[in-house]
């Protein structure tokens, strides 16, 4: 393996936007060999026109987190061009804004197959590599959903807290191989989520409540940090000799976090509940 100091080799999913799009850049500007992958290559030229007007070691790659092909033909690709991987960055992601009762099985089992499985789908085959070289590092970007619950987001926070604790798992295992496994949990971010979520609008009693929730949770993500804030803390994640498992970015994810650590269970559903109706605009009207 490439001795990250010196930089290597990274593989980012999820990079035709946000946070992964950032991530992809900053990597290939501070001299990682940056293999940028995306499931719609037609979201591409961009991030291409980009690496090449800046003469940047970046590679745009197909990878659909929920196809095997496509995962062994990017791993092989990249072991062709490079021998190894030091670095997987798994990103990919989707939304889902909806109630519990309005939302199907089908449509949760969708987004468990992008946002969980699809990360043991990329990290597992990766992983092998990691383990004959000794070395490697493993990022898993969740959410401050993966820690708080909050209206409308039951099966995309549940998802963020199954990765959560599955990381935490992989990490007791791979230390001893010499691989880190490292969360990052951003706040609110300035990103296309909402517009790519799988949202769903039917037109019965809920349907004006997510509309203001939706909306409101769009002002706050006009007003969520940059995704170069999240790049910029994983890079400072894997440049720690010792990481922490876990590494908040945002404000918002860090005042959320602390008070869910300080509160007993119903003082902080008190505060989350004034936190979500200060977000959304819904009003009580008891």
């Amino acid at each position: 393996m490439n001795d990250i100091g010196k930089k290597g080799v990274v593989i980012i999913t999820g990079c035709s936007s946000g946070i992964g799009f950032e991530t992809s850049l900053f990597f290939a500007r501070n001299n990682f060999k940056t293999y940028a992958t995306m499931r719609n290559l037609e979201k591409s030229p961009r991030l291409i026109d980009i690496a090449e007007s800046e003469n940047l070691s970046l590679e745009v790659l197909q990878l659909d987190v929920n196809d095997d092909n496509s995962i062994r033909n990017v791993i092989e690709h990249i072991l062709f061009q490079e021998g190894g991987i030091d670095i997987l960055v798994n990103n990919a992601g989707v939304g889902l804004v909806s109630s519990v009762q309005d939302t199907t099985l089908e449509e949760t089992k969708e987004i468990f197959e992008t946002n969980f499985f699809g990360v043991i789908r990329t990290t597992l085959p990766i992983l092998e590599i990691m383990k004959r070289q000794k070395s490697g590092i493993i990022v898993n970007v969740t959410s401050v959903a993966g820690k708080v619950g909050g209206p409308l987001f039951s099966s995309y926070c549940s998802t963020k807290f199954a990765l959560e604790g599955w990381t935490e798992s992989l990490k007791f295992e791979i230390e001893s191989l010499g691989i880190k496994a490292i969360l990052i949990e951003p706040g609110f971010v300035k990103t296309d989520l909402l517009n790519s979520a799988l949202m769903r609008k039917k037109r019965d009693k809920h349907s004006i409540a997510i509309e203001e929730m939706i909306n409101g949770l769009q002002e706050k993500m006009k007003k969520g940090i940059e995704p170069i804030k999240v790049a910029e803390g994983i890079m400072h994640a894997v440049l720690t000799d010792s990481p922490d498992t876990r590494y908040v970015i945002g404000d918002d994810a860090i005042s959320f976090i602390k008070m869910r650590q300080k509160l007993p269970d119903s003082e902080f559903e008190e505060y989350a509940k004034s936190e979500f109706k200060s977000t959304s605009g819904i009003t009580n009207d008891s």
